[in-house]
């Protein structure tokens, strides 16, 4: 395989883009180093895969010209856990065809390994605290055009219609040396006068921002969280502003897991580890449709109820017999959880009335989404599980 490393040259960014090169090489594919600064609109240069660093407007450019070829790109950039210090030693998130959450990565249901190794304590969800804290943001989406600022003003004025609790506006830390400025308290709201966000997290009883790694930590934190854009915490955070006083507390465990299975040190860039997961699709990789996905693990309530129409268990279907073509993804009957049977016809009608983000999951541990329900016939599985969970 052909694969085409970015470095922007001899700064920290190119040693660990050369460390990423020595681990595709180490795996054994062909290796060619490419400069940024050097390159020209339309001098796209045919290859397997690229691997860029960065969020800048010249690496936007190379991304969209080999995607526009529909060639795989792996994007570097800021990890999520053990994120600062030494730039060679820290954790780097690495994604397929996007950025953080809008990009391919592995599978959901990984093992827990990595996230042990890391040697982070999840700390009990609190049902304690006194401020909301908003972790406020001011840049676009990098790829994506969207101003995450834009989303900030009707958020405040619809948890000020649903709560008396004091609004703590926290603003991004870099905006002041990015912008020379910093966006103004809003009306209503309290200036944020921590020295540090774990500080702010003490007296939170949650945490609403947009798709911030603030979102993270303070889950890990045991705060509750609600994001306004599509993050990699989704599969836990709230998202209904109204349930400010009465947050979805989930269990995290998994989540967790499959993050650490989403960033990378350097010593594993050399190793070829990102090369062996996301080039090689030694790990099943899902689609952004399933990473923006329901709640996929079980609700803690901690004794208020939850939201209409979510279920405190998961609905789960299951194959009960197959014809011979089984091997080919065929499947005949299905058994519900309820012991009612029907045919492979019925579930699909079942799935065409069930809203786009719930997912199929299987026995391999493979996510489909509902709106793709045709790929229910593709995967080659002999039995099958279903688990369905609303946003």
């Amino acid at each position: 395989m052909q694969i085409y490393v970015f470095s922007p040259g001899e700064d920290w960014g190119g040693a660990l883009m050369d460390r990423f090169a020595a681990g595709c090489a180490a795996r054994g594919h062909s290796v060619g180093i490419r400069y940024p600064g050097a390159w020209r609109k339309n001098e796209y240069e045919p290859c397997d895969c690229a691997a860029l660093i960065g969020l800048d407007s010249t690496v936007l450019t190379i991304f969209e010209e080999y995607r526009r070829h529909d060639v795989p790109v792996l994007l570097i950039s800021d990890g999520f856990i053990m994120r600062t210090g030494d730039r060679m030693k820290r954790y780097w998130a690495v994604g397929k065809n996007g950025f953080h959450a809008r990009a391919d990565q592995v599978s959901f249901m990984v093992p827990g390994d990595r996230w042990q190794a890391l040697n982070v304590r999840l700390k009990p969800w609190k049902t304690t605290g006194k401020n909301i804290v908003i972790a406020h943001q001011f840049a676009q989406v990098p790829y994506y055009g969207e101003h995450k600022k834009e989303a900030f003003p009707p958020a405040i004025a619809e948890l000020q219609n649903h709560t008396d609790r004091p609004i703590v506006f926290r603003t991004h830390p870099l905006e002041k040396h990015w912008k020379r400025t910093e966006t103004e308290t809003p009306s209503g709201c309290i200036e944020s006068t921590a020295h540090t966000f774990a500080e702010e997290l003490e007296n939170a009883w949650a945490v609403v921002t947009y798709d911030s790694n603030a979102a993270l930590e303070a889950m890990i934190a045991g705060v509750p969280v609600f994001t306004l854009g599509q993050s990699m915490i989704d599969a836990c955070a709230n998202k209904d502003l109204s349930k400010i006083e009465s947050p979805l507390r989930p269990d995290r465990q998994q989540l967790m897991h499959w993050i650490a299975y989403t960033q990378y040190n350097p010593d594993e860039f050399k190793a070829g580890l990102p090369c062996k997961i996301l080039i090689e699709n030694d790990y099943a990789l899902v689609s952004e449709a399933a990473t923006e996905s329901a709640h996929l693990c079980p609700v803690v309530h901690s004794g208020e109820p939850g939201p209409v129409g979510i279920p405190d268990e998961p609905v789960k279907v299951q194959v009960t017999e197959q014809p011979t073509q089984a091997k080919t993804g065929e499947v005949s009957k299905i058994r519900l959880a309820s012991g009612e049977t029907v045919d492979k016809l019925d579930l699909e009608a079942k799935l065409a009335t069930m809203k786009k983000n719930y997912l199929v999951r299987f026995a391999d541990d493979n996510y489909v989404p509902v709106n793709e329900r045709h790929k229910v016939a593709e995967l080659r599985v002999e039995i099958c599980e279903y688990l369905f969970r609303q946003e």
